[in-house]
């Protein structure tokens, strides 16, 4: 008996963790991909540029 309810509360608190670290990954992820695609808009405007001079 003691053995299920701490198993119980043993897993809410997983399912608590992990639901922050999911929000904290699709945060980064999300930052990840702005940054990428920010440095390929720039790469792509001085290629531009380089090949019309």
């Amino acid at each position: 008996m003691f053995k299920a309810i701490g198993f119980i509360i043993v897993l809410y608190g997983l399912s608590i963790f992990f639901q922050d670290s999911f929000r904290a990954l699709d945060s980064t992820a999300v930052s990840v991909l702005s940054t990428v695609k920010t440095a390929a808009e720039v790469s792509e405007q001085r290629l531009i540029q380089e090949n019309q001079q």
